[in-house]
């Protein structure tokens, strides 16, 4: 590591190596972070997810309205809407991308059966 030895910035501290060393650190950590973040942003912005990622996420929305909803009755009933959703007369174009609407929808036109 070359050795600079700062100038004095009021109110600061020099830095030893070692805290030098850790500063380094955690600012590429945070560049990368950062990469992360935009990557993921672009990433739910800009593409459809996978069948399995849309199916997923379906299903932890039904567990998340529906009390009592197991985990296999949530994937069943996304399953089915995936399916549903697969057909030619899709009514709004962007609806495979946003798994959660579908799945509020699809509640939708659940009644109160008591």
């Amino acid at each position: 590591m070359d050795t600079f030895t700062q100038p004095k910035i009021t109110g600061y501290r020099q830095l030893n190596e070692q805290e030098a060393e850790l500063m380094n650190e955690i600012k590429a950590k945070a560049a990368e972070d950062k990469r992360e973040r935009r990557r993921l942003k672009r990433l739910a912005l800009s593409e459809t997810p996978t069948k399995e990622e849309w199916i997923k996420r379906c299903a932890a929305r039904f567990k998340e309205r529906v009390q009592d909803c197991t985990d296999s009755e949530a994937l069943a009933l996304a399953h089915l809407n995936w399916d549903f959703n697969a057909e030619d007369n899709w009514h709004w174009p962007d609806s495979r991308k946003n798994p959660e609407d579908c799945a509020d929808s699809e509640m939708s036109y659940w009644g109160d059966d008591e």
